[in-house]
C-alpha cells in the first residue's frame, strides 16, 4: 500500500509540475499570491507556527535593535504573515521550472549577482570552498547560477520519503550542475574540500537535541556543527550564499565571506571553534534575514530546542 501511495503522489507532483513549468517563470508570484490568499484560512497550524516564531523571537529581536520599532498591528502581523506564506509557495513552484535552469538565457534574465566579485572570486580559486545557504529566498537558485559562470557546486541533501519523487529531483538537478551527496555520504566531504572543491549546504534547520546552541535572531537555536567541522577539518574558505527576490521573478546572488582558508586554531579546542565558527555563520545568514525577513522560512521550528521553548 505504501509503494502505491508513493506511485500516486509522484503521478500528482509530475502532472502538477509539468502544468506549473508550462507557466511564465514571473508569473508565479502572482499565482502564489492567489492561492497564500485562499489558504491561509484552511490551514490555520502553518499561520499559527509563524506567529509564533514573530512573537517568541522576531519582535522582541526588532525590539532590542531597531529604535524605531513600534508594535505591529493585527492587520500588520497579517499581511506579514500572507506575503510570508506567498514567498514560500513561490520558491516551492518555482522549482517546479527546473528544466529551464540550465539554460544561460534565463539564468541571464532572471539572476543577477549583487557585484561582479560575486562570480569573479572563484576564477582564481586556490581552497575548497563550504558554502551555506539558509531557507532565505530561493536556496536552489545558487547552483544553476555559478554553473551558468562554470562553477560547479557539489550539494548535500536528504533522501525525500518518497522515491519516486527523490529520483526524479536528483535526475533534474543534475542537469543544471553540480554533484548531489546524500547525508549518509557526508564523511567523504573533507576529502573533496581537501581537493579545491566546493560544497553546497543548506544548513539552517532545528538540529535536535545534541545540536551546537548558537544565537540567531537573539534565541539560542540548535544547530548542525557539520559544516564548521568540515571547515575544521579540510582547511577550506567559509561563506553564506543567498539568492533573494527582487520582483517580476527576478533574484539577486550574494556572496558572505564568513572566515578565509586556513582557519587559524591556535591552542582552542575543537569543540570551542566549532562553536564560535557555528555562531560566526549563523550570524551571517542572520544579517542578511534582516534585510530580508518576508523571505525566511518562519513556519520552520527553528528554535524547537531553544532552552525553555515550549512547544
Amino acid at each position: 500500500m505504501k509503494n502505491v501511495s508513493h506511485v500516486l503522489e509522484y503521478v500528482i507532483v509530475l502532472v502538477v509540475s509539468t502544468v506549473i513549468g508550462l507557466l511564465p517563470f514571473s508569473f508565479m508570484d502572482t499565482l502564489a499570491g492567489w492561492i497564500a490568499t485562499v489558504i491561509m484560512p484552511l490551514f490555520p497550524g502553518a499561520t499559527r507556527r509563524i506567529k509564533t516564531n514573530l512573537e517568541r523571537v522576531y519582535y522582541p529581536w526588532l525590539a532590542a535593535n531597531d529604535p524605531h520599532y513600534e508594535p505591529w498591528s493585527k492587520k500588520k502581523e497579517k499581511d506579514f504573515i500572507r506575503t510570508n506564506l506567498r514567498h514560500s509557495l513561490r520558491v516551492s513552484m518555482e522549482i517546479f521550472h527546473s528544466r529551464k535552469f540550465k539554460n544561460p538565457r534565463f539564468i541571464d534574465k532572471y539572476m543577477t549577482p549583487a557585484s561582479p566579485w560575486v562570480y569573479e572570486h572563484f576564477k582564481n580559486q586556490k581552497n575548497g570552498i563550504v558554502a551555506l545557504e539558509g531557507h532565505l529566498g530561493n536556496w536552489e537558485l545558487a547552483i544553476p547560477f555559478y554553473f551558468r559562470y562554470g562553477v560547479s557546486i557539489s550539494f548535500v541533501a536528504k533522501h525525500l520519503s518518497n522515491p519516486y519523487v527523490d529520483k526524479m529531483l536528483l535526475r533534474r538537478r543534475k542537469t543544471y550542475g553540480g554533484t548531489n551527496f546524500f547525508m549518509e555520504e557526508s564523511s567523504g566531504l573533507v576529502k573533496h574540500l581537501r581537493q579545491k572543491e566546493i560544497i553546497g549546504l543548506v544548513a539552517d534547520q532545528d538540529a535536535g537535541a545534541n545540536g551546537i546552541l548558537v544565537d540567531f535572531f537573539g534565541k539560542k537555536a540548535s544547530t548542525f556543527a557539520g559544516p564548521a567541522i568540515f571547515t575544521y577539518l579540510s582547511g577550506a574558505e567559509l561563506m553564506v550564499f543567498s539568492c533573494v527576490f527582487m520582483g517580476k521573478g527576478k533574484y539577486m546572488v550574494n556572496l558572505i565571506p564568513v572566515l578565509p582558508a586556513g582557519l587559524p586554531k591556535g591552542s582552542r579546542s575543537k569543540d570551542v571553534i566549532i562553536q564560535e565558527v557555528t555562531q560566526k555563520w549563523v550570524s551571517a545568514l542572520e544579517t542578511e534575514c534582516v534585510r530580508y525577513p518576508e523571505q525566511y522560512f518562519w513556519i520552520h521550528r527553528r528554535w524547537k530546542h531553544s532552552p525553555g521553548w515550549v512547544r
